[in-house]
């Protein structure tokens, strides 16, 4: 019985190993796969920076990492990954300087997490549409359960 045990443990402890060695091969091949996704807000800042440089205009993204109509293509294309889908991008053009003559452009991103919302500005109106509201806190009400008399 003891010569059982003892085959039944090292075949398992085999498993184990074969487990543990094709986990860590597959979560370095994970790790060196590029992304097709911006992970921060500074990587999608240096993309309409770069946009915008290429072409004199800022990339609009609507909610679910789309296009507006206007624009053909994918996102990908255009700034060489994908934003996430809870980032908006709103663009705008303003005027401004001696008589209004002068024309500015800028965008803001747009997104939110489980404590608040978030707006950050970029051009000449960053100021006014940076910007962030906190969420409201849920407070528990009483039932019938917890409340006392």
């Amino acid at each position: 019985m003891w010569n059982k045990i003892k085959t039944q443990l090292k075949r398992f402890k085999k498993w184990i190993i074969g487990f543990l060695i094709g986990g860590i091969a597959l979560a370095a091949g994970t790790i060196m796969l590029p992304s097709n996704e911006y992970k921060t807000i500074n990587e999608i800042v240096s993309a309409e920076n770069a946009y915008y440089a290429k072409y004199g205009k800022y990339l609009q993204v609507m909610l679910g990492n789309k296009l507006p109509h206007y624009e053909t293509g994918t996102i990908k294309e255009k700034l060489g990954k994908n934003v996430p889908a809870n980032i908006v991008i709103d663009v705008y053009e303003t005027v401004g300087g001696e008589n209004y003559q002068t024309k500015y452009k800028g965008y803001q991103i747009q997104y939110e997490d489980d404590t608040a919302y978030y707006s950050l500005g970029f051009g000449i109106q960053a100021k006014e549409r940076t910007w962030t509201i906190p969420k409201p806190v849920p407070t528990p009400v009483p039932t019938a359960s917890t409340t006392t008399l």
